[in-house]
């Protein structure tokens, strides 16, 4: 399906993006991390703050320290670079640590209660570039099978669940004894199942359609190889399903 492009213009277009490529990679490869200037001027700016705190309102000193990146790799660089001059640095003074880091792997940094509260300095809290729910899919169906959140979207879908969930301890008896009834104790899941199609099918229209954006954005954009894009029910498994219901009276 390639007769609409003009592949001489497009070929040479691929040989100048390779030259260019190349070139970037010969004038990067000498830099290392003794010469990466933004790298020690971020060091310098985690020093001058770790040594000179801001004050939060209540008036603690706050040395927390923020570093987010939306690539893994640049994550990684960070962490690998940075946690031996950290440690080097506390100990040239002496007594406790003035910069906390944290010894764990690159992971997506989550808000919590230290994040908001002054805590001391938490260095290296990784970004990732990987969407929250990576590589599972949530798909959010009606009852009708109306797809209300793609599996793009599985932000709007969390936080729908998390409001529904807020301040419940425990599964609503009276709910899961309604869909045991409608269900025949779980026998009958036909319609269930005709929502988990739904969801399946809202997915592969998904990756139809940013490959379709892809094509239309130009050389930079990035398509998904047919061979990992998914289309029916066997290129999944399904991991956990939640079935939101009304109760009722009758």
């Amino acid at each position: 399906h390639l007769a609409h492009l003009r592949i001489e213009e497009w070929l040479k277009a691929v040989r100048h993006d390779r030259v260019q490529l190349q070139y970037l990679l010969e004038k990067t490869e000498p830099i290392d991390p003794l010469r990466d200037a933004k790298l020690l001027a971020l060091r310098d700016r985690i020093a001058a703050k770790a040594q000179k705190p801001t004050v939060t309102r209540d008036g603690r000193q706050n040395r927390k320290v923020l570093i987010f990146t939306a690539f893994a790799d640049t994550a990684i660089y960070l962490y690998k670079n940075l946690l031996p001059w950290v440690t080097e640095f506390n100990s040239g003074r002496g007594g406790s640590p003035l910069i906390e880091s944290n010894q764990g792997q690159a992971a997506p940094a989550t808000p919590s209660q230290s994040d908001r509260d002054g805590s001391p300095l938490s260095l290296l809290d990784q970004g990732q570039a990987a969407p929250a729910t990576h590589p599972h899919f949530l798909v959010y169906v009606h009852d009708d099978g109306f797809v209300k959140f793609t599996f793009a979207q599985p932000k709007q879908s969390l936080e729908l669940l998390q409001a529904l969930c807020t301040g419940q301890s425990s599964a609503n008896q009276t709910l899961c004894d309604l869909f045991d009834r409608d269900t025949k104790d779980g026998a009958d899941m036909g319609h269930y199942s005709t929502l988990l199609q739904k969801a399946v099918r809202s997915i592969a229209d998904t990756f139809r359609k940013r490959t379709a954006a892809a094509l239309q954005s130009g050389r930079g954009g990035l398509i998904t190889p047919k061979s990992e894009q998914p289309e029916d029910d066997n290129d999944f498994e399904l991991i956990t399903w939640l079935v939101v219901k009304e109760g009722k009276t009758d």
